[in-house]
C-alpha cells in the first residue's frame, strides 16, 4: 500500500486488497497442482496482467486469461480454485511464512543443508540485492559446485549478520 500510495486508513480498499490476495493465492495453488512450471507461467501471467492494468485489481477474467496462457487444463483449474485441497495448502503456506517469522515482502530464507535447525531470513529490497551479490559475483565461480557455493553464501551471510548493520536476521 505504501508504495502505490494508497491509503492504509481505507478499511474497504484494505478488505478488497485482502480478498483479492487470497483468491490470486488459491488460484496460484490450483495452477501448481497442474505443475510446476505451469504454475509459474500462471503467476508471472497474472503479474504482467495486473501491472498492465492501471487499477491493480485482480479479477477472474485475468484469472482466466492467465490461466490459458499458462495452458492450464481450465476445467480442472476451475475446479481447483475453490478446493479444500488449495485452501489447506494456502494455510499450510501461511503456517511456514508464520514460523519464519515473514512480516515483509521480498522476503528470502535460506537453510543451512547440513544443519535443518539453522535458517537465515533476509528481508526488504535492499537485502534482495545484497543475495543477488552473494550468489552470483562473488560466489558462483565457473567449476564451482551449487553445494560450494551455497556454503560460502552462508559463511558470507554469518560474517554479515556479526559485522554489518545490514537488514539479516537470524531465524
Amino acid at each position: 500500500m505504501d508504495r502505490e500510495s494508497l491509503s492504509k486508513n481505507d478499511l474497504n480498499l484494505r478488505n478488497t486488497l485482502s480478498r483479492e490476495v487470497y483468491r490470486a493465492s488459491l488460484d496460484y495453488k490450483a495452477a501448481l497442482f497442474q505443475g510446476q512450471k505451469r504454475g509459474r507461467l500462471f503467476l508471472l501471467n497474472v503479474q504482467d496482467q495486473i501491472k498492465n492494468n492501471a487499477q491493480y485489481h485482480y479479477t477472474e477474467e485475468i484469472a482466466q486469461q492467465a490461466a490459458i496462457a499458462a495452458r492450464l487444463d481450465l476445467e480442472l483449474f476451475n475446479e481447483d480454485c475453490n478446493s479444500e485441497l488449495a485452501i489447506k495448502a494456502f494455510k499450510q503456506d501461511q503456517k511456514l511464512a508464520a514460523e519464519m517469522k515473514v512480516t515483509q515482502h521480498p522476503s528470502v530464507v535460506i537453510f543451512d543443508p547440513s544443519n535443518e535447525k539453522t535458517a537465515f531470513s533476509i528481508s526488504g529490497p535492499d537485502s534482495m540485492t545484497f543475495l543477488d551479490n552473494v550468489l552470483t559475483t562473488q560466489f558462483c565461480n565457473h567449476g564451482e559446485t551449487n553445494v560450494v557455493a551455497e556454503k560460502k553464501a552462508l559463511e558470507q551471510i554469518q560474517y554479515s549478520k556479526k559485522n554489518s548493520s545490514h537488514p539479516l536476521r537470524l531465524r
